[in-house]
């Protein structure tokens, strides 16, 4: 990929400072969203998980999973797909930046540069790589743990299915 066209990794996770004027100013221009999967390699259960706030609306956090997919990156693809659904689903895209955050820059660079769906005349789209497991006292760094555990969870319930268990009960 060009040097200028690559995501760049922030190992700290800052947040972005926004004064209360440039934060009531942005309103409802943004759309936020964080995505990750996990994937059992011995069973080929997976999971996903996605975090979108649209604006100043209440953010949503929806998860599902399945069984068959046998690469991290296949299933990282499909929570940045799920996220993209979903949005094109629930939000009106007209003048807005969607800004698309996950731990997998490799599927993050891969859907940036290949994925038009979300990009429309009046719609700018970013994509952010989020550094997983900082233990970063940030915000980004929470909501990431948020859809980590979100998907590992479900992970964990197609895994149990799998192997017979209750899913009611994960097993580990």
């Amino acid at each position: 990929f060009p040097s200028h066209d690559r995501i760049k990794t922030d190992k700290l996770n800052r947040d972005t400072k926004l004064t209360a004027t440039q934060r009531e100013k942005a309103g409802d221009t943004y759309i936020t969203v964080f995505c990750d999967g996990a994937l059992c390699h011995k069973t080929k259960a997976w999971g996903i998980a996605i975090w979108v706030r649209d604006g100043q609306k209440k953010p949503v956090s929806l998860a599902t999973g399945g069984q068959g997919i046998t690469k991290p990156n296949e299933v990282e693809r499909k929570a940045l797909e799920f996220a993209r659904d979903y949005i094109l689903a629930n939000c009106n895209m007209n003048n807005r930046i969607v800004v698309i955050q996950g731990d997998c820059i490799s599927e993050l660079q891969r859907f940036k540069n290949t994925d038009t769906m979300l990009r429309g005349e009046n719609t700018k789209v970013f994509f952010k790589h989020v550094k997983a497991h900082t233990g970063q006292d940030t915000r980004r760094s929470y909501v990431n743990s948020i859809v980590d555990e979100q998907a590992r969870n479900q992970m964990r319930i197609y895994r149990a299915i799998i192997k017979g268990v209750n899913h009611e009960e994960p097993a580990d």
